[in-house]
């Protein structure tokens, strides 16, 4: 049963519908009055749980829309997600990912991987249902780690190819076939920085929606080698004193939650 008073997050191409600056979570007499939606009885959402004891449901624009088909432009904008990692705590964060992980699942499996007959959704479970082979399309996770190099009161941080800031962060990388995360670990370590490590310790997970992975946290004792990065995802990598990091990633990623908890704790 629809409710007026349920919110949405409105997903397109992987970005967010955004009012007034920062407003992300929408009622439906909201979206009615822009145009996202023709009528109440015709919305196709998916729910996300509860969000401040109301229901909280995405609402993916599978279909290109322009500002004209919205509203006035200035108004809203799509956001990318990344725009609210410094902007939002962490459960707010995880509401959003969860948005936008289903978005682009729901997106790539609108058809049957094995025989091209359009998907519907499943009564029985949270996935992806094809009619014709039976099969189901569950939500795409995909593993991975990301480590926290220590020594002392040192820790190990990259600069990553992609970074257009001066920002380090910590080492992370996908598991592969066969892999436990553990052999991810010392594999993705030893390729991008060249030196070995030891006396793992699991700190958390975190749902990444970039898009699809889940980041597994584990602080990594070195144990030798020299740095030697791998210049292809990695371009510069250093020892930096807990006193005295480099900018990194905000507290609302594991990366920053890594870093700042050992900053806080370094005799772990």
């Amino acid at each position: 049963m629809i409710n007026s008073l349920d919110l949405y997050i409105v997903v397109q191409n992987g970005r967010l519908l955004c009012l007034n600056g920062q407003q992300t979570l929408h009622t439906l007499p909201t979206l009615l009055d822009l145009g996202v939606i023709a009528a109440a009885d015709q919305i196709d959402s998916h729910s996300l749980g509860q969000y401040n004891l109301q229901n909280l449901h995405l609402l993916p624009l599978l279909a290109e829309m322009g500002f004209e088909a919205v509203g006035a432009e200035g108004q809203w904008h799509w956001a990318d997600l990344r725009e609210f990692l410094a902007l939002h705590t962490d459960d707010e964060f995880q509401y959003h990912a969860r948005a936008v992980q289903y978005f682009h699942w729901l997106r790539e499996h609108q058809f049957c991987g094995i025989c091209g007959s359009a998907t519907a959704m499943a009564t029985t479970e949270n996935a992806l249902e094809c009619k014709t082979c039976n099969k189901f399309w569950f939500p795409r996770i995909q593993p991975c780690i990301i480590t926290l190099i220590h020594n002392k009161d040192k820790v190990l941080l990259a600069k990553h190819r992609r970074y257009t800031t001066n920002t380090y962060s910590c080492i992370a990388g996908f598991a592969e076939s066969g892999e436990n995360l553990e052999q991810t670990l010392m594999r993705e370590v030893a390729e991008e920085v060249g030196v070995r490590v030891h006396n793992l310790r699991y700190f958390g997970s975190q749902a990444w929606p970039f898009p699809y992975q889940l980041m597994v946290g584990f602080f990594a004792e070195y144990l030798d080698g020299d740095i030697q990065v791998d210049q292809d995802e990695i371009v510069a990598a250093e020892w930096w004193s807990i006193h005295d990091l480099p900018d990194h990633p905000p507290s609302v990623s594991i990366s920053g939650q890594l870093i700042e908890h050992y900053a806080a704790n370094p005799k772990l």
